[in-house]
């Protein structure tokens, strides 16, 4: 029988590395020890209490995720939680488990769990460390799918036959993995090999040369001119043309203002998160605006404000938005990142619950949830009063469904008895402050 070999054409870039033996179990002639003392040395691995590396242990997936996050550089934020039944928020995991979640690279499963604790096998880590480093992942080939078929066990049909021919072709995997032509799939992950796995990542061309296209990336896109508004003397500031994910640093523009455009083509749940990084105290106020034919529509969101930063969790509906935010003066540096989000049903226009007259709701808003959307119809003009309890600790604002010119209308206020005219009407339930506490309320129209 014919058997076919990859060929591992990945350069490994091997930095010189001090290889006087600092874990006892880990002596200098341990077939690992280049990349565990490498990455000791950046910070991403560390030992035990008692000094020890423990090689052979097996890593779990939260474990993996602490690793890949420490050796890709990026940020885990920690306004992302709830993200699994089994990621309580204290828990040590919850950050990490939540952004890697929340930047789709690790998935969850069905039952809305992420098993932080199970063990990684081989080929689930090689998704993860692929993900997570942001390699790309090419369609086989039939050359390629040829190779794959004749290691082991192993076919072209299985779902991680392009991460394990990837992890290959860049030399990813010591070629121990695959002596033989065998491969086993299930195999746990130990601590020695995520070290080997990390180290090559972290030394291969193929990542230096995406390290210098990111670069390219964070250039300024030429400014486009969002559709004008109507019904605002003060034009918006000038928009950029973005894809989802947005992360921007800059500074505020003309009128302390900067803003940016882009398009969903679904509903969807996108997240904001704008910080003043010139000065926390002052902070930024963030708007979200869909955009219509004439401008601005009447859905919007309000950002909610606190610690320095503005946050949005809303549930879009298809179309074109633009994301404004905005400083106290010109020239304030600001962080933005906008990505899509998570949600609890009715967090925005597009999943609101109906409320029905007389017939009041008790509703959470839970750890780092913002606000509640409610719905509700009038048939002909008539007078109704929309009261939330906990009003201190609360907002409630009304937002009519039709377009208006809302610089000279006067929307009904939550707890006033008023007039409504005919149409669909939105009412927004937002915390004023405290987002890490859990806020119970009541929400009636009579």
């Amino acid at each position: 029988m014919k058997r076919f070999t990859l060929a591992i054409t990945a350069v490994l870039f091997i930095p010189s590395v001090s290889l006087a033996a600092s874990f006892p179990d880990v002596p200098s002639e341990h077939e690992n020890a280049t990349a565990i003392y490498d990455l000791q040395r950046r910070g991403i691995v560390q030992g035990n209490d008692d000094g020890t590396f423990a090689p052979d242990r097996h890593l779990n997936r939260a474990e993996l995720l602490t690793l890949i996050y420490r050796a890709n550089g990026k940020e885990t934020r920690s306004i992302y939680h709830g993200c699994a039944k089994d990621v309580p928020s204290e828990a040590w995991f919850s950050t990490v488990v939540c952004t890697a979640m929340h930047n789709k690279f690790v998935q969850g499963y069905p039952d809305r769990t992420f098993r932080p604790q199970q063990i990684v096998n081989i080929v689930e880590a090689l998704k993860m460390v692929l993900n997570g480093m942001e390699f790309t992942i090419p369609d086989l080939t039939q050359e390629d799918r040829l190779s794959i078929d004749f290691i082991g066990d192993i076919t072209s049909s299985a779902w991680y036959a392009p991460y394990l021919h990837r992890s290959i072709a860049l030399g990813l995997l010591p070629a121990s993995f695959t002596e033989n032509n065998t491969f086993n799939a299930s195999e746990s992950l130990t601590r020695a090999s995520a070290a080997e796995i990390l180290y090559r990542a972290l030394n291969t061309e193929d990542n230096f040369l995406e390290d210098d296209d990111d670069d390219e990336e964070d250039e300024v896109p030429s400014p486009s001119s969002p559709p004008s508004n109507n019904s605002n003397n003060n034009p918006p500031p000038t928009s950029s043309g973005e894809d989802l994910p947005i992360y921007k640093t800059g500074e505020t523009g003309e009128r302390g203002a900067s803003a940016f455009f882009f398009e969903i083509s679904t509903n969807t749940r996108v997240k904001v998160e704008a910080r003043n990084l010139t000065s926390a105290s002052t902070g930024l106020k963030c708007y979200l605006y869909l955009l219509g034919e004439n401008g601005f529509s009447n859905e919007f969101f309000i950002g909610y404000e606190e610690g320095g930063g503005c946050f949005i969790n809303g549930s879009l509906r298809a179309g074109s938005y633009q994301i404004e935010i905005r400083s106290p003066s010109e020239g304030a540096d600001y962080s933005l990142d906008v990505d899509y989000g998570l949600g609890d049903g009715n967090d925005g226009f597009v999943d609101a619950v109906t409320l029905k007259v007389s017939r009041p709701r008790t509703d959470t808003l839970s750890e780092g949830d913002y606000e509640d959307w409610y719905h509700f119809s009038v048939n002909s003009r008539e007078a109704h009063r929309v009261k939330v309890n906990s009003v201190d600790d609360l907002s409630c604002m009304l937002f009519p469904a039709d377009n208006v010119d809302l610089s000279s209308f006067s929307i009904p206020k939550c707890g006033n008895t008023e007039e409504y005219d005919p149409g669909d009407w939105y009412v927004s339930v937002k915390k004023k402050k405290n987002a890490t506490e859990t806020q119970t309320y009541t929400v009636e129209l009579r």
